[in-house]
């Protein structure tokens, strides 16, 4: 199997190839995210997570010294590899965003957390992921979507701003998501 280099710093997503038994390194993709032009929610998160995937395998074909250092030492026979620091990996990338009546962003504050919430409350709205794959050694690129339908119930006042509390944190915004929800495939 190649080895995976995941271009995120999300504790979300190292858990769920943890849990599938994905060993990789982690490589986090510093890239700005606003989008400049219209565009469909699906080519939203596959633009942004191919945008990722190719910053970090710029980074790891300049050898960077900040990708060199997320290197672990079983990984350091890629090291000598030509032209990248992982010619053979795949480089593993992902975005997600929430649709209700258009794209809602990661909140600022406890406050914004609370009003993206409250105009869930009660509705379904759709999450997308797009996901990028990039192998450097072969120049093959994979990009997807998947989109699901998502319920969150009408919960209590209290509920919400124990959640607002927390939702604002990004690792948070999940499992709060997760609690709130019913996940239905689209």
């Amino acid at each position: 199997m190649r080895p995976v280099v995941l271009a995120s710093s999300s504790p979300r997503r190292l858990e769920m190839m943890e849990k599938n038994h994905i060993e990789c390194s982690v490589i986090p993709a510093d890239v700005d995210e606003d989008i400049l032009m219209p565009m469909s929610l699906e080519s939203t998160v596959m633009f942004l997570a191919l945008k990722k995937a190719l910053y970090v395998e710029q980074l790891l074909s300049e050898g960077k010294a900040g990708a060199e250092k997320k290197i672990t030492e079983s990984d350091a026979s890629l090291k000598g590899a030509s032209h990248c620091l992982y010619p053979e990996a795949v480089i593993t990338a992902a975005d997600t965003v929430v649709y209700k009546d258009g794209v809602m962003g990661k909140p600022k504050d406890r406050q914004e957390a609370r009003d993206m919430l409250l105009c869930l409350k009660g509705c379904d709205h759709i999450v997308a992921t797009g996901v990028a794959m990039i192998c450097p050694e072969t120049g093959k690129k994979i990009v997807f979507c998947d989109k699901t339908k998502v319920f969150f119930r009408d919960y209590s006042d209290e509920e919400l701003r124990r959640i607002a509390e927390k939702s604002y944190h990004p690792e948070a915004r999940r499992a709060a998501a997760a609690l709130l929800s019913q996940r239905e495939g689209t």
